[in-house]
């Protein structure tokens, strides 16, 4: 704006992710790149394996030992990661298109962003 002040709407991050930040005036001149990085403020959004209609678990990799929180409609299903991060959730099979939605909580109660997937 005119006084210099800008928002700009990203998805998400994950903790040390880096963003690059450079601005261009009206004669096309660009800025010095800026580099920042994302803290952690929760555990990152888990990562999530393909989950097939024949599928009953869910597996991935989140922070270690982190509570992960598996939701199918308004069933709950929940696990623990191990010392590693990988984690393993038991679910009933789920027809073709399904969304399931998976979250990590740290031992601090902080939650990550939701990742959402679809049965296929």
């Amino acid at each position: 704006d005119a006084y210099g002040t800008y928002k700009v709407v990203i998805p998400v991050q994950n903790a040390s992710t880096t963003i690059t930040v450079t601005a261009k005036d009206a004669a096309g001149k660009v800025s010095v790149a800026r580099k920042i990085s994302v803290t952690k403020v929760a555990p990152n959004m888990p990562t999530v394996n393909p989950v097939k209609y024949y599928t009953t678990t869910v597996t991935g990799k989140t922070e270690k030992y982190a509570k992960v929180t598996v939701k199918i409609g308004t069933k709950v299903y929940p696990a623990k990661a191990n010392a590693y991060g990988t984690y393993k959730v038991n679910i009933p099979k789920q027809k073709v298109g399904t969304k399931i939605f998976i979250n990590a909580t740290d031992s601090k109660g902080r939650v990550s962003v939701t990742k959402s997937i679809t049965v296929s």
